[in-house]
């Protein structure tokens, strides 16, 4: 297994497992904002929202695994849930950076202070980390290298398909 491959798929297994925190502390963060600096209440929060996104980092992490394993079909369809799990920090960075320039808008207007949390300045931060971390793993299991990997594997299956037809 080349290099390449374990670098991409820990990125990515990281990068899904790091989402999976964040989305679920942004989300608590996001609910108890929305309570207007009351205390947080667990029914507040959009929980089958977390559990979805709590499914979906976990298949990618699985498969990560099985693509090293040296499956083409996981391959690609880490490529796709990885795809919607940047689609989603993405549109969750966009809102944080649109909701904060419209907090700013309104405060100047006021003329009053713009209150911002430190934990989600962090958490956006490491979306934005994610982002990179998961293109970056993307880009990785298309390497060359990579692609020779798996033309070996699928080369041996092939092969003895053809024998089995043409006898």
């Amino acid at each position: 297994m080349p290099k390449t491959l374990k670098r991409a798929t820990t990125v990515l297994a990281l990068a899904a497992l790091t989402w999976m925190i964040t989305s679920g502390l942004l989300s608590i963060l996001a609910a108890a904002q929305a309570v207007d600096g009351s205390r947080f209440r667990p029914e507040d929060s959009d929980s089958p929202v977390i559990v979805w996104f709590l499914v979906l980092g976990v298949v990618q992490m699985a498969l990560c695994v099985v693509t090293r394993a040296g499956r083409n079909w996981a391959r690609v369809a880490v490529t796709v849930s990885a795809g919607f799990v940047s689609l989603i920090v993405l549109i969750t960075v966009i809102a944080a950076v649109v909701g904060y320039l419209d907090a700013t808008e309104h405060a100047t207007v006021v003329g009053g202070e713009v209150q911002v949390s430190g934990l989600g300045i962090v958490l956006v931060v490491i979306d934005v980390v994610v982002l990179a971390g998961t293109v970056l793993g993307i880009a990785g299991l298309y390497r060359s290298s990579v692609n020779a990997y798996f033309a070996e594997i699928r080369r041996p299956h092939l092969g003895s398909g053809e024998d089995r037809t043409l006898t």
